[in-house]
């Protein structure tokens, strides 16, 4: 299972995104979704708290004016490679959507929950505007506009694979002995 949270930008206003107050996603109704300006400001909150890391939303699309959707996900199988020198990188067909790089962004000596909007800017500067619209964080993994059924499948794929590759010992093959 994934944990996160989700946003889409406006249709009518592009300065405004929704994103649902901060419950567990598989509780939330229509009552739930709140409006929010760029700075992360509720428009209308009667009462409802959004999430701390609403700010990564609003910092994307304040940016990223071509992106309409983030996706904010606690992913556990893709932290060792933002914890470590392993690159995630694209080493099977089905996840060269990937860039060569994908971008790592560390909140903090730790890792720290991105809760200001200073924290979601240096975050986004890490993002960059190559067109590669995903960056890892010492604590998360954020994609912010691929279709997340496939992507989450996929990139779970080139986890299991680069973990795969890297935990396999290096062994040299002679054509010519007794393979």
């Amino acid at each position: 299972m994934i944990h996160g949270h989700l946003s889409v930008r406006h249709d009518k206003n592009p300065n405004r995104f929704f994103m649902s107050k901060a419950i567990a996603p598989e509780l939330i109704v229509d009552a739930d979704i709140m409006e929010f300006d760029l700075d992360s400001k509720p428009i209308d909150a009667r009462g409802r708290e959004g999430y701390q890391e609403r700010f990564i939303h609003s910092e994307i699309f304040r940016a990223r004016p071509e992106v309409n959707a983030v996706v904010h996900a606690h992913t556990p199988s893709l932290l060792p490679f933002t914890a470590s020198d392993v690159p995630l990188q694209p080493v099977q067909q089905q996840v060269t959507f990937l860039p060569a790089k994908v971008a790592m962004f560390k909140n903090g000596e730790r890792g720290d929950t991105i809760v200001n909007i200073e924290q979601a800017r240096a975050m986004v500067k890490a993002l960059g505007n190559d067109g590669a619209s995903r960056v890892a964080t010492a604590t998360h993994y954020l994609p912010d506009s691929s279709p997340a059924g496939r992507w989450f499948q996929s990139i779970r794929r080139a986890r299991w694979i680069a973990v795969t590759v890297v935990c396999q010992p290096v062994t040299t093959s002679s054509h010519g002995g007794d393979d």
